[in-house]
Protein backbone atom coordinates (compact mmCIF):
# COMPACT_ATOMS: atom_id res chain seq x y z
CA UNK A 1 0.00 0.00 0.00
CA UNK A 2 1.33 3.41 -0.95
CA UNK A 3 0.83 6.48 1.18
CA UNK A 4 -1.96 7.85 -1.01
CA UNK A 5 -4.41 5.09 0.01
CA UNK A 6 -3.60 5.58 3.70
CA UNK A 7 -4.44 9.26 3.44
CA UNK A 8 -8.03 8.33 2.71
CA UNK A 9 -8.25 5.76 5.49
CA UNK A 10 -8.84 2.86 3.11
CA UNK A 11 -7.02 -0.39 2.54
CA UNK A 12 -6.42 -0.74 -1.18
CA UNK A 13 -4.04 -2.20 -3.69
CA UNK A 14 -2.24 0.70 -5.32
CA UNK A 15 0.09 -0.52 -8.06
CA UNK A 16 3.64 0.77 -7.96
CA UNK A 17 4.65 -0.42 -11.44
CA UNK A 18 3.07 -1.06 -14.83
CA UNK A 19 4.10 -2.47 -18.18
CA UNK A 20 2.62 -2.54 -21.67
CA UNK A 21 2.45 -5.80 -23.61
CA UNK A 22 0.89 -7.06 -26.82
CA UNK A 23 0.72 -10.13 -29.00
CA UNK A 24 -1.17 -11.56 -31.93
CA UNK A 25 -1.63 -15.00 -33.43
CA UNK A 26 -3.59 -17.06 -35.91
CA UNK A 27 -4.86 -20.58 -35.29
CA UNK A 28 -6.33 -23.20 -37.59
CA UNK A 29 -8.38 -24.57 -34.68
CA UNK A 30 -10.29 -21.77 -32.88
CA UNK A 31 -10.44 -18.19 -31.63
CA UNK A 32 -9.65 -19.49 -28.15
CA UNK A 33 -6.40 -21.01 -29.39
CA UNK A 34 -5.51 -17.80 -31.24
CA UNK A 35 -6.20 -15.80 -28.05
CA UNK A 36 -4.08 -18.20 -25.97
CA UNK A 37 -1.17 -17.90 -28.41
CA UNK A 38 -1.51 -14.09 -28.50
CA UNK A 39 -1.22 -14.09 -24.70
CA UNK A 40 1.83 -16.36 -25.01
CA UNK A 41 3.45 -13.91 -27.41
CA UNK A 42 2.65 -11.07 -25.02
CA UNK A 43 4.41 -13.02 -22.24
CA UNK A 44 1.39 -13.53 -19.99
CA UNK A 45 -0.28 -16.78 -21.09
CA UNK A 46 0.08 -18.30 -17.62
CA UNK A 47 -1.56 -15.37 -15.81
CA UNK A 48 -5.17 -14.61 -14.90
CA UNK A 49 -6.37 -11.21 -16.09
CA UNK A 50 -8.85 -8.97 -14.30
CA UNK A 51 -10.05 -6.03 -16.41
CA UNK A 52 -9.87 -2.62 -14.77
CA UNK A 53 -10.47 0.90 -16.01
CA UNK A 54 -7.95 3.49 -17.04
CA UNK A 55 -6.06 5.30 -14.27
CA UNK A 56 -2.33 4.91 -13.56
CA UNK A 57 -1.52 5.78 -9.92
CA UNK A 58 0.64 8.86 -9.31
CA UNK A 59 3.66 6.95 -8.00
CA UNK A 60 3.62 4.09 -10.54
CA UNK A 61 6.57 3.73 -12.88
CA UNK A 62 6.80 1.90 -16.19
CA UNK A 63 8.97 -1.24 -16.25
CA UNK A 64 9.70 -4.14 -18.56
CA UNK A 65 7.61 -7.25 -18.11
CA UNK A 66 9.13 -9.19 -15.19
CA UNK A 67 9.04 -12.96 -14.80
CA UNK A 68 5.58 -13.73 -13.41
CA UNK A 69 4.72 -17.01 -11.64
CA UNK A 70 1.95 -19.11 -13.25
CA UNK A 71 -1.50 -18.40 -11.84
CA UNK A 72 -0.71 -14.80 -10.88
CA UNK A 73 -3.74 -12.51 -11.00
CA UNK A 74 -2.95 -9.33 -12.91
CA UNK A 75 -5.06 -6.20 -13.09
CA UNK A 76 -5.06 -4.95 -16.67
CA UNK A 77 -6.50 -2.42 -19.06
CA UNK A 78 -6.77 -4.62 -22.14
CA UNK A 79 -8.41 -5.02 -25.52
CA UNK A 80 -8.78 -7.93 -27.93
CA UNK A 81 -9.95 -8.21 -31.52
CA UNK A 82 -10.80 -11.41 -33.34
CA UNK A 83 -11.13 -11.97 -37.06
CA UNK A 84 -11.23 -14.74 -39.61
CA UNK A 85 -9.56 -13.06 -42.58
CA UNK A 86 -7.66 -9.84 -43.20
CA UNK A 87 -5.93 -7.40 -40.90
CA UNK A 88 -6.98 -6.98 -37.27
CA UNK A 89 -5.32 -4.86 -34.63
CA UNK A 90 -5.45 -3.56 -31.08
CA UNK A 91 -3.67 -0.82 -29.24
CA UNK A 92 -3.06 0.98 -25.97
CA UNK A 93 -2.29 4.67 -25.43
CA UNK A 94 -1.11 6.08 -22.13
CA UNK A 95 0.22 9.31 -20.77
CA UNK A 96 0.74 11.37 -17.67
CA UNK A 97 -1.15 14.52 -16.86
CA UNK A 98 -1.17 17.17 -14.19
CA UNK A 99 -4.42 18.55 -12.77
CA UNK A 100 -4.96 22.15 -11.74
CA UNK A 101 -4.45 21.13 -8.08
CA UNK A 102 -0.97 19.79 -8.96
CA UNK A 103 -1.89 16.10 -8.75
CA UNK A 104 -0.06 14.11 -11.44
CA UNK A 105 -1.31 10.70 -12.59
CA UNK A 106 -1.70 8.66 -15.75
CA UNK A 107 -4.58 7.73 -18.03
CA UNK A 108 -5.00 4.88 -20.51
CA UNK A 109 -7.13 4.34 -23.61
CA UNK A 110 -7.56 1.17 -25.61
CA UNK A 111 -8.99 0.42 -29.03
CA UNK A 112 -9.19 -1.91 -31.99
CA UNK A 113 -9.30 -1.58 -35.74
CA UNK A 114 -7.90 -2.70 -39.06
CA UNK A 115 -5.63 0.21 -40.04
CA UNK A 116 -2.62 0.79 -37.72
CA UNK A 117 -2.41 4.53 -38.51
CA UNK A 118 -6.12 5.13 -37.92
CA UNK A 119 -5.98 3.01 -34.78
CA UNK A 120 -3.08 5.06 -33.40
CA UNK A 121 -4.83 8.34 -34.25
CA UNK A 122 -8.02 7.12 -32.55
CA UNK A 123 -6.17 6.03 -29.41
CA UNK A 124 -4.51 9.44 -29.07
CA UNK A 125 -7.78 11.28 -29.71
CA UNK A 126 -9.53 9.26 -26.97
CA UNK A 127 -6.64 9.92 -24.58
CA UNK A 128 -6.76 13.68 -25.23
CA UNK A 129 -10.52 13.76 -24.60
CA UNK A 130 -10.04 11.80 -21.36
CA UNK A 131 -7.41 14.33 -20.27
CA UNK A 132 -9.65 17.28 -21.17
CA UNK A 133 -12.61 15.87 -19.21
CA UNK A 134 -10.34 15.53 -16.16
CA UNK A 135 -8.72 18.93 -16.59
CA UNK A 136 -5.29 17.37 -17.13
CA UNK A 137 -2.42 18.86 -19.08
CA UNK A 138 -1.37 15.74 -20.98
CA UNK A 139 2.38 15.10 -21.27
CA UNK A 140 3.87 13.17 -24.21
CA UNK A 141 1.34 10.37 -24.74
CA UNK A 142 2.67 7.02 -25.93
CA UNK A 143 1.07 4.24 -27.96
CA UNK A 144 1.58 0.57 -28.69
CA UNK A 145 -0.29 -1.02 -31.58
CA UNK A 146 -0.36 -4.73 -32.47
CA UNK A 147 -1.65 -5.97 -35.85
CA UNK A 148 -1.81 -9.27 -37.69
CA UNK A 149 -2.91 -10.27 -41.18
CA UNK A 150 -5.08 -13.33 -40.62
CA UNK A 151 -4.86 -15.87 -43.46
CA UNK A 152 -8.05 -17.23 -45.01
CA UNK A 153 -9.26 -20.27 -43.10
CA UNK A 154 -7.62 -19.21 -39.83
CA UNK A 155 -8.91 -17.67 -36.62
CA UNK A 156 -7.00 -14.58 -35.57
CA UNK A 157 -6.60 -12.63 -32.34
CA UNK A 158 -4.82 -9.39 -31.49
CA UNK A 159 -4.25 -8.44 -27.85
CA UNK A 160 -2.86 -5.30 -26.18
CA UNK A 161 -2.69 -4.48 -22.47
CA UNK A 162 -1.34 -2.20 -19.81
CA UNK A 163 -0.66 -4.42 -16.78
CA UNK A 164 -0.54 -3.17 -13.21
CA UNK A 165 2.14 -4.77 -11.04
CA UNK A 166 2.69 -4.67 -7.26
Amino acid sequence: MKGSSRRFGISAFVPTRFCVVSGSAASELSYLNAFDEALQRAGIANCNLVRVSSIIPPDARQVSLPEIPPGTVLLAVYVTMQGSEGRIGTGIAWGWGTAKNGMRYGIVSEGKGRDPRLLTDGLLKKLRVMAKVRGLDLEEPRTRVECIDVPRGYYGCSFSALLFLP
